[in-house]
């Protein structure tokens, strides 16, 4: 597969999944193939940052692609259990990937993904953390925790890091569909990063 066929692939899986997703609210078991579709995003994602930021990449391949695995298992043998284990993996799913290809694309810029994205996807991966380690403190139950003053924490930072990481995904997936710029920059970036001596003129993505 060729790689303007990847981030094609990896751009139309992230703005399915937030299709998906808000369709969970109609039909909760459709949030079984959302989670399955960020699966494949953030496999493009590793793909493309594995040179630049291997350790990062490598992280949030794992915990990505593992999390979104688990948890669609979760919700096809137990359904949508409000539970520290099926919350963990929700994290690792969905608000994982932002934070670290987030840190990843900030610390090595890649052709048409913006430092503005990067801050987006990490500011949602944070609030996100912040929620699940909230959610943990109060017993791993969001909407019923032990301790009643953690809920406006946790619903904040809960919808922060969902709609912040929402806006990262869709906004990934339009910059991944402008494919063929897209790839041309990356194979010029990623040439220049190999050799470091012969620097090269990439063409913008605005030409797209």
């Amino acid at each position: 597969m060729s790689q303007s066929t990847w981030l094609r692939v990896g751009g139309a899986a992230a703005i399915l999944d937030v299709v998906l997703m808000a369709g969970y609210y109609v039909l909760p078991p459709i949030s079984t193939m959302g989670a399955l579709a960020v699966a494949v995003f953030v496999l493009v994602l590793y793909r493309l940052f594995r040179e630049s930021a291997p350790r990062l990449s490598l992280a949030g391949a794992v915990l990505g692609i593992g999390g979104s695995v688990i948890l669609a298992a979760m919700w096809l043998t137990a359904g949508d259990r409000n539970a520290a284990p099926q919350n963990i993996a929700t994290w690792a799913a969905f608000f994982a990937p932002p934070l670290l290809f987030g840190i990843a694309a900030y610390r090595y810029p890649n052709p048409g993904m913006s430092r503005i994205l990067a801050l987006t996807g990490i500011a949602g991966g944070v609030f996100g953390l912040i929620n699940l380690i909230v959610v943990l403190i109060g017993g791993g139950n969001w909407s019923e925790p032990n301790n009643p003053a953690l809920s406006p924490l946790i619903m904040a930072t809960y919808y922060a890091g969902m709609l912040l990481t929402l806006v990262w995904m869709v906004w990934t997936g339009v910059v991944l569909l402008r494919r063929k710029a897209l790839a041309i920059s990356l194979i010029c970036h990623s040439a220049s990063f190999l050799t470091r001596s012969f620097p090269c003129q990439c063409p913008s993505t605005d030409q797209a």
